[in-house]
């Protein structure tokens, strides 16, 4: 995977997803009967990812923001916790305004979140927040557990257009997707699909995917979209 790039990690429900994110991400590690082996590399230098986090931004399938702060709040929390002392308000304040402009929620950013009890942005607006408060510190590396999940057609592609933004500017990003539309493959560079049992099926371009499932006998219909074959 080269840099800024999107990666998308396909598979049926239990396939190891998730799994398999969290082992990259550095937050699954060999314990007790459980034994993680392998090497991961980047920039085609190996890195233990547990140590390698903090140029790691991880964002969970379920939100965990504050319902009653605003996206600037947000975002602006985030970076006072996690940047140096040496970054001054006057610089947060100024990434902060480049990150709700580069993410589209500038125009909700002092309306509160909400949540399941308190109305508040839209669920699309929400995860874009959820991006915005793992991205403030400018990791190297940006992985998604489901990021469209719950979301209507037009939101999620929206949403990958953003990632898409994001991975122009050099970061890159690893996303688990469940059967995701056609426009949205269009807008990812590299797949990786599991098979049942957490198996690589297939690992490369959206472009050779359809050949590489018809030389072992998986011819999928020219108008069905790849990712539901």
């Amino acid at each position: 995977m080269e840099a800024g790039q999107i990666c998308a990690i396909m598979g049926p429900s239990g396939g190891g997803k998730s799994s398999l994110l969290n082992v990259l991400a550095g937050r699954s590690t060999s314990v007790g009967d459980v034994n993680i082996s392998g090497s991961i590399k980047v920039g085609g230098k190996e890195i233990n990812p547990v140590t390698y986090r903090r140029q790691i931004a991880y964002v969970m399938q379920d939100d965990a923001l504050l319902p009653t702060s605003t996206p600037r709040e947000a975002l602006r929390f985030s970076a006072t916790l996690r940047l140096p002392s040496s970054v001054s308000a006057t610089e947060i304040d100024s990434m902060v305004e480049d990150l709700l402009s580069e993410l589209g929620i500038l125009e909700c950013a002092d309306v509160i979140i909400g949540g399941a009890l308190l109305k508040g942005i839209s669920g699309g607006q929400r995860k874009r927040t959820s991006v915005g408060v793992e991205v403030i510190t400018d990791p190297e590396v940006l992985f998604l557990d489901e990021p469209t999940s719950g979301l209507d057609a037009a939101t999620s592609i929206s949403l990958v257009y953003s990632l898409k933004e994001l991975a122009s500017l050099g970061m890159n990003i690893v996303a688990t997707l469940h059967q995701p539309r056609y426009e949205i493959l269009e807008l990812i560079h590299r797949v990786m699909v599991l098979a049942p049992g957490g198996r690589v099926a297939y690992q490369g371009s959206i472009e050779n995917l359809r050949d590489h499932l018809m030389r072992f006998g998986y011819e999928c219909p020219l108008n069905a979209n790849i990712a539901d074959y």
